[in-house]
Formats: structure tokens, C-alpha cells, sequence
């Protein structure tokens, strides 16, 4: 278990400078011995040079979007999160998608992009893994407002169910595993106002720039337990929830 809460500890501090300060700093470079050409490639196989993570950046164009997810459809996973208003309109509907993959996060905004159909090709790309944190509700708004299906995911509440963890909400894993403590404050903001505040930016990366390491983690875990095929099964019946009213 050392390893591997070391593992996602060093990916969190990584991640961090990669980052920079949410408050104003200026991002730093990564650090060259987490992003190694060891562990850090893309799907075809190409060794990534080392320090191209970038800040999270905001994707409300079409063309924006285009070159987002061509990009992140040459890795191998992808970390996925959606932000609603259920708590400030009757009728609710995604306000904000996250994707971070291992080289980046960006954070689209549906109001200003009218055919999200890249997006949606992201999630039945059998050959990208998305990583959800509770995919449950995730899946079943993004069926109800697009019509959209997932394919290949992994979901780290149910893989730390399976693990044993005690607490498996992603505040308390990101808080065990990589040290990193969630700003909570914005947990039931209002995502339809716009402009979105740096903070309320902020918040909503912080939910997918450190799942790809806690999935590592949380796989080692299942791993070594022998119950990973049992997660997987669970995964794969993911791919059959729908909206329903």
C-alpha cells in the first residue's frame, strides 16, 4: 500500500505544479521523474516529452472543442466530470463538462457549444478509457440531455467499494491517497451563471486532475486483492444506464 499511496502522492504534487497556484501563482514545471518517458506515453506508443502538462483551459468554440478531443483521443484514458444546478433551476441540465487526460485539463462549456458530437464520440471511443468518479448520475444526465453512450470506463467509487476503503467519496480518497484537500465551497454552486468565477475553475478541475493517478492506485489495490475482474464487471454494466424519468 506504500507504493502505492507514494505513487499518487508524487502525481498529485506533479499535477500541482503543473498546475499552479489556483490563487494566482504561475505554473511551474512538472517534475521530470513522475512525467518520464517510463510512464507518461500516448496510445500509439510515442514516448511524451516530458513537462507538457498544462493549465486547465477553458474550450467554448467549436473549433476549440474539435482540437481538444482529437487530442485526448490519441491517449489512452481520460478522466470525465460533469457539473449541474439541480440546487438553483427546476429544470436541470449540464452546465459544465471536465476532461483531463495525462497531459491536460480543460473544462468545456455546453452553453456556448450548441453540438458537443466530438464529445460524444470521446465517450464510445472503444479505444480511450474514461475514468468517472460515481459515473452513475454522470451517465444517465449525459443520455438524458445528449443521447450520449459511454463505452470502456472505469468508475474509482466502485473500485474503492471493492477495495475495502471506508470513506469512498472523492475528497476523502484524494485526501488519503495523493494528500490533496478538495475546496469544498463550491460543491453546490450554480454552474448555468456565467462568466464562471477562477475559484468555481478551480473547483471543477480539481475533480478530474488527480483521477487518473487515484484510478492507478485504487487498480493496484484491486490488483493485489484478486477482485479486479470483479470491478471490471461492474464497469461494463455501467454502459447500459439510461435517463430515466
Amino acid at each position: 500500500m506504500q507504493v502505492t499511496t507514494d505513487y499518487i502522492r508524487h502525481a498529485a504534487r506533479a499535477a500541482r505544479k503543473c498546475a499552479g497556484d489556483p490563487l494566482g501563482g504561475a505554473p511551474q514545471a512538472p517534475d521530470p521523474e513522475f512525467y518520464g518517458a517510463g510512464t507518461n506515453r500516448r496510445r500509439d506508443g510515442g514516448a511524451r516529452e516530458a513537462g507538457v502538462t498544462a493549465p486547465p483551459g477553458y474550450v467554448d468554440t467549436p473549433q476549440a472543442l474539435a482540437a481538444l478531443i482529437a487530442a485526448v483521443r490519441k491517449e489512452s484514458r481520460v478522466a470525465v466530470d460533469t457539473e449541474a444546478a439541480s440546487f438553483h433551476r427546476y429544470r436541470d441540465r449540464i452546465y459544465l463538462l471536465q476532461v483531463s487526460s495525462p497531459t491536460q485539463t480543460a473544462l468545456i462549456d455546453p452553453l456556448a457549444i450548441a453540438d458537443l458530437t466530438p464529445f460524444g464520440g470521446l465517450l464510445t471511443d472503444p479505444h480511450v478509457e474514461k475514468v468517472f468518479h460515481d459515473a452513475d448520475y454522470d451517465l444517465r444526465v449525459l443520455d438524458r440531455d445528449y443521447s450520449f453512450r459511454a463505452v470502456r470506463l472505469f468508475d474509482t467509487r466502485i473500485a474503492a467499494q471493492l477495495a475495502g476503503e471506508p470513506a469512498i467519496g472523492l475528497a476523502a480518497l484524494l485526501e488519503k491517497y495523493a494528500g490533496v484537500k478538495l475546496d469544498k465551497e463550491h460543491q453546490k454552486a450554480d454552474w448555468s451563471l456565467r462568466p464562471l468565477t477562477p475559484p468555481m475553475l478551480a473547483y471543477a478541475a480539481a475533480d478530474t486532475q488527480y483521477l487518473l493517478a487515484l484510478r492507478d492506485a485504487l487498480e493496484q489495490r484491486l490488483t493485489a486483492l484478486g477482485r479486479l475482474a470483479w470491478a471490471r464487471e461492474e464497469f461494463k454494466q455501467l454502459e447500459a444506464l439510461r435517463w430515466t424519468d
